[in-house]
């Protein structure tokens, strides 16, 4: 049977073609080692009340050649390379069977000893590894959330693979990813003043340069433009994003007043913000001062020292809701930022359940809450924004 084969019964139509210099046809060993099931759970409770569901479905791909080959194959790939060839392996579709669900997460779950002496070599000391003990079997729980049935859909494979290749840590209540800049904008600084300008590298808007076309409430095209970067030997010309709304027409920045502060590929420290955090501007700014000395520290070879986030919380419509002086308009005054591709609907999931009836029946237990509903209710969006410290 081939690799392509393979495949296509796991339910996966492109792959990495990289993918089928790893697949041994002569290897008719079984893809799950349940004994290191056993074992990650003895030590670490690494899987908690999913374990016995982990050890079942290990037994049944096992059973089966073509997935076990596939689990095989896609193992050795992540192995040989780095965060971004790991996170390429393809997720296949959810098909309303556990065994489809489940596949992806056994190509993370061998890797989970190579994750966790990586870590260790770094310098990680065993009490901060204890939230990573809780990242798999936490996936598996807000799968099931959302869909029904427990499993790794392709969002939560790509950030289990963070966890895996130790490009992410905790520190002061905050979530770091060590990745590159986005596409999105290049991020100019005035020589004289200091002041941060956001310039739209890529992406069309719509006409109101409020946000990207396609997002919630901006789908008509009438008036929309491209944006794009160039340069010369006297200027940068490009959409600068003021006061959060994209420029409709280019503008020049004079070389002689202007430097790239952040180009799109250079790294940068990505912050994620887990339920809880506290986001105060005392206490963001402490988790970032710990957090570039931790990874100057353990990860030298990394020089990114920017913090990029992309998030709702910086939508600049929470500070109309919520007024200057709140928590989360203060956090947003950290960052630069600018309108990304948005559904409109992050807070679900996040403030509000996922799976909810309708908006007149979401919860109202607080201020935020309150507010939020009444914001969808009467027809509006809370959209994700990005954004870099500076």
């Amino acid at each position: 049977m081939t690799f392509s084969e393979i495949a296509a019964i796991v339910g996966v139509k492109t792959y990495p073609e990289a993918m089928e210099a790893y697949y041994d046809p002569q290897d008719k060993a079984p893809a799950c080692d349940i004994t290191l099931f056993e074992q990650l759970q003895k030590d670490y409770t690494m899987f908690g009340d999913y374990y016995d569901l982990v050890c079942e479905y290990a037994q049944k791909v096992n059973e089966d050649p073509v997935r076990s080959a596939w689990v095989k194959t896609a193992v050795a790939f992540c192995r040989a390379g780095d965060f971004a060839q790991a996170k390429s392996v393809p997720v296949p579709a959810f098909d309303g069977t556990l065994l489809t669900n489940m596949l992806p997460f056994y190509i993370l779950a061998a890797q989970i000893p190579d994750s966790l002496a990586e870590y260790r070599r770094r310098g990680f000391r065993e009490e901060e590894l204890e939230d990573h003990y809780k990242v798999y079997r936490n996936s598996l729980a807000i799968v099931e959330n959302h869909t029904g049935l427990p499993g790794t859909n392709s969002l939560y494979y790509g950030w289990d693979t963070h966890f895996i290749k130790a490009q992410i840590f905790e520190i002061g209540g905050l979530q770091y990813e060590l990745r590159k800049l986005p596409q999105a904008a290049y991020y100019l600084k005035n020589k004289e003043n200091g002041q941060v300008l956001p310039v739209m590298a890529a992406g069309t808007f719509h006409e109101s340069g409020k946000q990207v076309l396609g997002s919630a409430g901006y789908t008509g095209e009438e008036g929309a433009f491209t944006c794009a970067f160039r340069e010369d030997e006297e200027n940068y010309y490009g959409y600068g994003c003021h006061d959060h709304v994209v420029a409709k027409t280019e503008e020049a920045f004079p070389k002689a007043q202007w430097e790239i502060a952040l180009a799109p590929g250079e790294p940068c420290m990505g912050m994620h913000i887990p339920a809880g955090a506290d986001i105060s501007v005392a206490a963001t700014n402490r988790s970032i001062e710990l957090a570039r000395a931790l990874v100057k520290e353990r990860y030298p070879e990394f020089t990114g020292r920017l913090v990029y986030c992309s998030s709702w919380l910086l939508d600049p419509g929470l500070t109309r809701l919520l007024g200057e002086e709140s928590k989360i308009s203060g956090f947003q005054r950290l960052y630069t930022r600018h309108p990304i591709k948005s559904s409109g609907m992050h807070v679900f999931g996040f403030v509000f359940p996922k799976n909810y009836g309708s908006f007149d029946k979401l919860p109202e237990n607080t201020r935020l809450m309150r507010l939020l509903k009444q914001l969808y209710l009467g027809g509006g969006y809370n959209y994700a924004f990005a954004g870099v410290i500076f």
